[in-house]
């Protein structure tokens, strides 16, 4: 038999898992936590798919430079519990794209600033297309 600290560590991670592994009757999916067979199953019709983004850039002294992408986090988590409320609507989040045109620094003038890492709005609107089509 198990020695009392392992059955402890055993019986700790069971419950970890079955706290945080997505039940069958969840509304809201990470993409990045589904297997084929969920994403298979997933109603089309009433699956609303959110891809969150959020440049990262400059925000002074004391902000991160990922402060966009947190709040665009946080803005997602609010409008999936909303469209998951509604009965026989599943929500699935893709994780966060760290990519952005420009940035607030061109408002300034400052196009080339410590902290902003910009792509070309190009290449933004093909990435996003592809994986829209998707």
């Amino acid at each position: 038999m198990f020695k009392p600290k392992i059955m402890k560590r055993i019986i700790l991670l069971t419950f970890g898992v079955l706290l945080f592994s997505t039940s069958s009757n969840a509304q809201i999916y990470r993409i990045a936590e589904m297997n084929v067979g969920q994403i298979k199953k997933l109603n089309k019709e009433k699956t609303v798919v959110i891809l969150p983004g959020g440049i990262v850039e400059e925000h002074g002294s004391f902000l991160p430079t990922f402060t966009d992408g947190y709040w665009n986090e946080q803005l997602t988590r609010e409008l999936a519990k909303a469209i998951a409320a509604k009965k026989g609507w599943s929500v699935v989040i893709f994780p966060t794209i760290p990519l952005g045109n420009s940035g607030a620094n061109d408002i300034g003038g400052k196009f080339n600033f410590p902290g902003t890492y910009a792509v070309r709005f190009e290449f933004l609107r093909w990435f996003l297309r592809d994986w829209a089509t998707e």
